[in-house]
């Protein structure tokens, strides 16, 4: 029977997963800013990507720690994985997501001239508004929690139905999400099995 140690089930797992719920907190409050703002030129949102994969690749490496309880590690998976889905899921809702599926219960006819359609992440669009030509196609913007909720779940997932697509300044971020989504359930499988063949 292994001896578990306290320091590194809080430095390998609890505090990446603290850190993974604060992100997600932090998006609820302050998505726009993280889209918005850039470090030294780059948009914040993309070295706070990169610290969230250090944080999940923390906590599947706890996982061979010896010293860290399997019990904590599976604990701080569960959570990380619900974190990130609402963390994608609350940018989702700061700039919408477009509704593709026959019937939009819920959305807002946007035009395609709307910033949110041609400013890249990093930028603000609140001075980039181009004129509205009467002619200009509307699609069905939604900018509600559920439905990013559900968006942000099946992107993580890579299951994507094909009613939500995301807005262009959005799809890199998707792009990055539907990663992170494949490599968190290809790890969880691994250490599934890693897990049965131990017993």
């Amino acid at each position: 029977m292994p001896q578990h140690h306290i320091w590194p089930t809080v430095v390998n797992c609890l505090a990446p997963a603290c850190f993974l719920c604060l992100a997600a907190l932090f998006a609820g409050f302050g998505a726009e800013n993280i889209l918005s703002n850039s470090i030294f030129g780059v948009p914040s949102v993309y070295p706070g990507l990169a610290l969230i994969c250090v944080a999940l690749f923390s906590i599947f490496r706890s996982h061979f720690n010896h010293s860290v309880d399997d019990r904590l590690v599976w604990l701080a998976i569960f959570v990380s994985g619900i974190a990130l889905i609402l963390f994608f899921a609350l940018l989702y809702r700061a700039e919408g997501i477009l509704c593709t599926a026959p019937l939009c219960p819920g959305t807002s006819g946007v035009m395609l001239s709307d910033p949110r359609f041609l400013t890249p992440i990093g930028t603000s669009h609140v001075a980039d508004w181009l004129p509205v030509t009467s002619g200009a196609p509307v699609v069905s913007l939604d900018q509600g929690f559920v439905s990013g909720l559900y968006y942000s779940t099946v992107t993580f997932t890579t299951l994507g139905y094909g009613d939500f697509q995301p807005v262009v300044r959005m799809r890199t971020i998707a792009g990055i999400e539907a990663l992170i989504g494949y490599g968190f359930l290809g790890m969880v499988v691994g250490l599934l099995i890693d897990l049965g063949n131990k017993r």
